[in-house]
């Protein structure tokens, strides 16, 4: 990740470029929603329906493209979002461009006409927030942040590297004990009956908020171990442990992105690692071990290896397969705007007003108020399949659908640009804004690691982890920071000086 955005006398015309063509894509993609709806085009042309799928593919090329031109980087918190927020709303999309969907689009569930409403609205969308993201590269333009910029009386990469080590010294028993209290029934029942235990509650959910705090500390271990051969190899350990405790109970998403993080931390603050291994490594995952865990997570004790080798060897294309789940979440915008306004009027922002109230405890309800209003994702599998509701299983949800549920077709591209937007300038908050760069790194990797899965969930599910996993660290690296400046011994010159007067 570089340390400052490019200059006008170097980039200025590429710059200019990227801004002028994705004014007229998000322009172009405006009118060809109101031309369809007003009826001037047919939606069942396939040609139409082609061009919508290809606008997505090629929305997220150019989306990547232009951030680099912007700001010289292809791997950050902003790409690593913009990167899930595609494959998951739009992959079968991606797919059905090039050819690779003989399933076709969500397995035929929905008529046509509903799935190129969401295909227009995703792709608009998903072009309004890397509109967003412009935006907010445009304010941090020419704010360099670098050694002149740190304030000699913030953080230091030792008190980093403290605050990693107090949190893993915390989580890392409690994510062993959670652990070993759930594989048990995902190894004998599932990946299922995860979802169907009890919650726990009050001073029994200690353990597993605890637990949470492991990603965390190993990517703030790491930022301050710049000189420290243990740290390193901790973190690196720990992050090992957390992705195969999470493949083992069948969690892909909570085992990667951890990694992508720690990735992304170690490239900045240690040295880049090597390319082309890392994109073997990352295809391996793709073709081999997320289409295996799969097909295998709901055998149960069935599970060995023959039958794990077995499934794996009966998957045609693997790649396309992974894409092709991934990109089920187009279901949850479809099926959204299919109840929406039908069953169900818009909130108007009442969901994500509950979203945030979530972050206070339950003091005084004997039922929070939030849990009370439910959740998007609640509401739409029981509304849809009930039966599978009964098991204690979701869909998940997406911010793009939270966003129609909440202002429509013409309110959700503006509430998806300023999510865009907030991912943007803080990302580049990390690099560009004074203050210890490993620290900040830490902070957003952290966020990051938690806000990807907002791609196929709703606000509520992230909004604790946020401010807790990411926030309160970085509010104990500051508070130490502080405690340091009041207490340290003043130099002796200062104290003579003080004295003499």
């Amino acid at each position: 990740m570089p340390t400052r955005l490019p200059e006008s006398e170097g980039r200025g015309f590429a710059v200019t470029a990227c801004v002028v063509i994705q004014s007229l894509w998000m322009l172009a993609a405006i009118a060809i929603g109101l031309c369809i709806h007003g009826g001037q085009i047919d939606p069942y042309d396939r040609i139409v329906f082609q061009a919508l799928c290809g606008a997505v593919f090629f929305g997220y090329l150019f989306s990547l493209i232009s951030w680099r031109i912007w700001t010289g980087s292809w791997f950050d918190a902003y790409t690593v979002f913009l990167t899930t927020a595609n494959l998951f709303n739009g992959g079968q999309a991606m797919l059905e461009f090039w050819g690779f969907n003989p399933r076709g689009m969500l397995d035929g569930q929905f008529p046509h006409e509903r799935i190129v409403d969401a295909v227009l609205l995703v792709a608009i969308c998903l072009i309004a927030m890397h509109t967003g993201a412009m935006l907010a590269c445009m304010r941090h333009w020419r704010k360099v942040a670098g050694p002149a910029a740190e304030s000699a009386g913030g953080p230091t990469l030792e008190e980093v590297r403290i605050v990693g080590w107090v949190l893993l010294l915390l989580s890392f028993p409690c994510s062993a004990y959670v652990f070993s209290s759930t594989v048990g029934a995902a190894l004998s029942e599932g990946y299922l009956a995860l979802y169907s235990q009890p919650q726990d509650v009050g001073v029994q959910a200690i353990p597993r908020i605890l637990a949470a705090f492991l990603t965390p500390a190993a990517l703030f271990v790491l930022a301050g171990s710049q000189d420290s051969r243990m740290g390193r190899w901790a973190s690196a350990a720990v992050m090992v442990f957390n992705a195969v405790a999470q493949l083992t109970l069948g969690f892909r998403f909570f085992a990667m992105m951890p990694l992508v993080a720690y990735v992304m931390v170690w490239n900045r603050t240690i040295k880049p690692l090597p390319r082309i291994p890392l994109i073997a490594v990352a295809l391996f995952f793709v073709v081999a071990v997320f289409p295996l865990i799969r097909q295998t997570r709901d055998a149960g004790s069935k599970r060995s290896v023959e039958s794990m080798s077995g499934a794996l060897s009966g998957i045609e294309n693997p790649a396309a397969a992974t894409l092709y789940e991934m990109g089920g979440t187009l279901m949850v915008p479809a099926y959204t705007m299919e109840l929406i306004p039908a069953t169900k009027n818009y909130d108007y922002g009442e969901g994500y007003f509950h979203a945030v109230f979530r972050l206070f405890p339950n003091l005084f309800w004997d039922l929070h108020p939030s849990v009370v209003y439910g959740s998007p994702s609640h509401w739409l599998i029981w509304a849809t399949n009930p039966w599978l509701a009964s098991k204690g299983g979701s869909f998940g949800f997406s911010f793009i659908a939270e966003a129609y549920l909440s202002f429509g077709s013409l309110g959700a591209p503006c509430v998806v640009g300023l999510i865009g937007f907030f991912v943007a300038n803080l990302t580049l908050w990390a690099v560009r804004r004074p203050g210890l760069i490993e620290a900040k790194l830490a902070v957003v990797a952290s966020f990051i690691s938690f806000f990807a899965f907002f791609a196929r969930e709703e606000l509520a599910f992230i909004m604790r982890p946020l401010v807790w996993y990411s926030l309160g660290p970085y509010l104990m690296l500051k508070l130490l920071a502080y405690a340091r400046r009041q207490f340290a011994p003043l130099p002796r010159r200062t104290m003579i000086a003080e004295a003499a007067a």
